[in-house]
């Protein structure tokens, strides 16, 4: 799908998970409460209005095209900056793991698990920068599969198989972090507060990567905002 359509506009279909987790959360043993499901409606308008905002004509990328944008300034920096974010929550979680592995060892006991009010948000935060990886890399992949599949082979060069095994590492590390921090929050506050970390990077790295938002007129602006 990311090969047909806006990255943004893949990723705030997905946002459907939201609507169903809270539906599915009483089995879990969770409650549901009456803001929980109105929280749920407008999650469901706020999606049909953004993609309908969000479309406009769909460029075509091309494998040259992906990897000179990697060379464009704005693009260094906007990798700059999220990679910087993924290595600072990495040593803060290092540190705090380091932190209760030797207490552990010091009194003997199990370690503690991660404190849920301040490590837990992070856990959430950096799935959702990893995952805004793997939506950015994810979609390179996509437009370079779908061509390769007629016929059209966009993997001829040690750049274009760079950003596939980027991927393919992107990916499952996502999934493991997700895991990891659904074993210490709590599903009705990972998976919203993953969502609009990951929708905010999605969008962000969309709009500057892949210029999704170049070609807005004022009625795309609006709904898209609301």
């Amino acid at each position: 799908s990311l090969g047909l359509t806006k990255q943004s506009v893949v990723t705030l279909v997905g946002s459907w998970s939201l609507v169903v987790t809270t539906l599915i959360s009483p089995l879990l043993g969770e409650t549901l409460t009456r803001l929980d499901m109105t929280a749920a409606g407008i999650t469901v308008v706020g999606i049909i209005l953004t993609v309908l905002g969000g479309y406009t004509e769909i460029t075509d990328w091309s494998t040259e095209k992906l990897i000179s944008q990697y060379r464009q300034p704005h693009v260094i920096v906007m990798l700059s900056i999220l990679a910087t974010c993924v290595v600072s929550v990495v040593a803060i979680l290092l540190v705090d793991y380091t932190r209760r592995l030797a207490q552990a060892r010091k009194e003997q006991q199990p370690m503690e698990r991660p404190n849920t009010k301040t490590i837990g948000p992070l856990y959430i935060l950096l799935a959702a920068l990893i995952a805004t990886f793997t939506v950015l890399l994810g979609k390179a992949t996509s437009e370079m599969l779908l061509p390769t599949l007629t016929g059209d082979n966009r993997f001829t060069s040690p750049a274009a198989l760079l950003l596939v095994c980027s991927f393919l590492i992107s990916l499952p590390s996502q999934l493991l972090l997700i895991s990891a921090s659904l074993s210490i929050n709590d599903s009705l506050y990972h998976v919203p507060t993953f969502y609009i970390f990951w929708i905010f990077g999605s969008i962000t790295t969309g709009a500057i990567f892949y210029e999704e938002m170049e070609s807005f007129k004022l009625v795309n602006w609006l709904l898209f905002a609301f």
